[in-house]
C-alpha cells in the first residue's frame, strides 16, 4: 500500500521524563509554533540570532508532516537539545518505508558530551523504519556511526560556468575559469511550467518509474504529493518547475532556483531535481536553465545529486566536474563560504537486513532539495 506524506506520518508527543546523570531530570517531548520563543532562545544561542528555524513560516511548512513539531529535550523548562525530524517516504519501487530526514541536530554548550542526542535521537527513530542525514560535517558523521548510521558517500556536484565575469567576487582563482555553456534565445513549446504537481500525478508516478525501474535505485519517493509540498508551497524559496511533454507525456522534470548573492553582484542557479533519459533531460535544460530568459546575470548554475548516470547525461550541455575547472565554486554563497565542500550522505535502518538489499549508492536518486539540504541561511529581507 503506498505511503502518504500528510497521513502517514502525524506522531503523538510521546513526551516522558527521564533522569540523566550530570543533567538531572529531562523531558523528551514533541513541541511546535506554540513553544516557537523558547526555540528561538535556544536557537539564538546555540546557533546564531535570528537563526532561520526560527522564522515561522518556514518551521511550519519544514516540519509540517510531523504535526509541525520538533523533539526536544526539556531541562528545567528550558530547551536544552533538538532534533528536527523531516518526515520522508524512502521507496525502491517496489516497497516503501516510513522515514524521516535529519534537520538541525544540536545541543546547548553546557550539556555536550552527556549522551543527550543520543537520548533524544533514540527517541525519534523508534517511531521509523529508516533516516537519512544528509550533509553533517565531520562531527556530525562521527556521532551518527555511533548510532548505527552508515556511510554511503557524497554527492556528486555537477557545474556549469554560464558567465566567468560574474564569478569573480565569488569564486577563488576566478581567472583560471572558462565558460563550460552556450545560451540559447529559442524557445520550445514542449517546456511548459509544472506549478500544480497534484494535476499531472499519473504523468509523474509514470516518468519516475521509467527512470528508476523497480528495485534498480533507491531514493526519497519522488511523487506529485511530494514536489507539491517541497517545491510549490515553499514559504522563502521561488522554485521554478518546468516539465518536457510530448504526445500527453512527461517526459522530463527539471526543478531550479534563482539565487542572489548581494555581496559578489552576482546571481547562481541552484538545480534541485533532473528527472528524465538523456536526450529528454538536455532538451528541458537547454530550454530553461540555459535559456537566455533565466540566466541573466548568472555566474554558474549547479546540481548535487547522489545518482552517476543523471550526473553523466548532463555533461552534454556543458555541465563538468567543479574540481575540473582549478578553483573553488562555493556551494554556500549567502554568505560566501569556502569551508564546506561536501554533502556526506548517511542512512539507518531499523531493519538491518534492509542494507545488504540496496543497489549501489551510485543508483540512489537523492538531491539537494532532500530534507533541509537547500535552505536559506536568512531571515527574509536581513
Amino acid at each position: 500500500m503506498a505511503l502518504s506524506l500528510s497521513k502517514d506520518f502525524i506522531q503523538p508527543a510521546n513526551a516522558k521524563d527521564i533522569h540523566v546523570d550530570g543533567v538531572g531530570g529531562v523531558t523528551i517531548a514533541d513541541i511546535g509554533v506554540d513553544k516557537l520563543d523558547a526555540l528561538r532562545d535556544f536557537y539564538n544561542t546555540t546557533m546564531r540570532p535570528n537563526y532561520i528555524l526560527g522564522y515561522q513560516p518556514l518551521f511550519s511548512w519544514m516540519f509540517k508532516n510531523n504535526g509541525g513539531k520538533v523533539a526536544v529535550l526539556l531541562h528545567d523548562k528550558k530547551v536544552i537539545a533538538h532534533q528536527g525530524h523531516v518526515p520522508i517516504i524512502f521507496a525502491n519501487g517496489e516497497k516503501e518505508y516510513r522515514g524521516f530526514i535529519s534537520a538541525s541536530t544540536f545541543v546547548d554548550a553546557n550539556y555536550r558530551r552527556k549522551g543527550l542526542m543520543t537520548i533524544l535521537r533514540g527517541n525519534v527513530q523508534s517511531r521509523y523504519e529508516m533516516a537519512c542525514s544528509i550533509g553533517g560535517s565531520a562531527m556530525g558523521v562521527a556521532l551518527y556511526s555511533s548510532m548505527g548510521y552508515k556511510l554511503y558517500g557524497d554527492f556528486t556536484r555537477r557545474v556549469a560556468v554560464v558567465d566567468v565575469n560574474r564569478c569573480q567576487n565569488i569564486a577563488k582563482n576566478y581567472n583560471s575559469l572558462v565558460r563550460t555553456v552556450e545560451i540559447s534565445k529559442k524557445s520550445n513549446d514542449s517546456i511548459k511550467p509544472a506549478e500544480d504537481f497534484s494535476r499531472i500525478s499519473d504523468q509523474v508516478d509514470e516518468l519516475v518509474r521509467s527512470v528508476f525501474p523497480a528495485k534498480t535505485f533507491f531514493g526519497v519517493k519522488r511523487s506529485a504529493e511530494f514536489f507539491d509540498w517541497r517545491y510549490s508551497s515553499h514559504p522563502v524559496y521561488d522554485y521554478q518547475s518546468y516539465g518536457l511533454f510530448g504526445f500527453g507525456k512527461l517526459k522530463a522534470l527539471i526543478v531550479f532556483r534563482r539565487e542572489e548573492i548581494p555581496d559578489g553582484d552576482a546571481a547562481v542557479i541552484r538545480i534541485t531535481e533532473l528527472i528524465g533519459a538523456k536526450g529528454f533531460l538536455n532538451e528541458l535544460i537547454a530550454g530553461t536553465v540555459l535559456n537566455q530568459e533565466h540566466s541573466s546575470g548568472i555566474g554558474w548554475i549547479d546540481f548535487f545529486c547522489t545518482n552517476e548516470s543523471i550526473c553523466n547525461h548532463i555533461k552534454e550541455s556543458g555541465f563538468v566536474d567543479p574540481d575540473s575547472l582549478g578553483t573553488v565554486l562555493p556551494i554556500f554563497c549567502n554568505p560566501v563560504d569556502y569551508y564546506k565542500t561536501k554533502y556526506p550522505v548517511m542512512l539507518w535502518a531499523k531493519d538491518e537486513t534492509i542494507y545488504d538489499s540496496l543497489p549501489p549508492f551510485q543508483n540512489w536518486y537523492l538531491t539537494k532539495g532532500d530534507g533541509d539540504a537547500d535552505r536559506p541561511n536568512k531571515l527574509p529581507n536581513q
